[in-house]
């Protein structure tokens, strides 16, 4: 049930090309015209795994051999959903596979979470 190396996944992504690259025109604007001195513009990208191949651990380990970044996470979540007809709770699980150049949130110990944003030179 694993996922091999071989394995084709298919991503949709949350604009097309075109929509991205106006979106780029404008954070040049935005940056122009004083409004930032930096901006972050990225794609919310999802896929649907065949129900044989849903080992989600799989999928962040694909993703960590095609992109060894420094900074990465896997995040299995659980969410608990009421269904008010029956009066009965049903799960459904969803996992965050992601990898990054750099660190956008860390999760301490005591439960403290510290976000920066991208290229901050403070490493705290």
């Amino acid at each position: 049930n694993t996922v091999p190396p071989t394995t084709n996944v298919h991503f949709t992504s949350s604009r097309s090309k075109e929509i991205y690259q106006d979106d780029i025109v404008k954070c040049h604007d935005y940056i122009r015209q004083g409004e930032s001195y930096e901006l972050c513009l990225t794609n919310h990208l999802e896929t649907t795994v065949p129900e044989r191949r849903r080992n989600p651990l799989d999928l962040y380990q694909l993703l960590r051999t095609n992109n060894p970044a420094p900074f990465s996470a896997y995040l299995q979540l659980q969410q608990q959903q009421q269904d008010t007809t029956a009066d009965t709770g049903s799960s459904r699980s969803m996992a965050i596979c992601c990898s990054s150049p750099e660190r956008f949130l860390s999760i301490k110990r005591n439960n403290d979470d510290d976000s920066t944003t991208l290229n901050n030179d403070n490493d705290s």
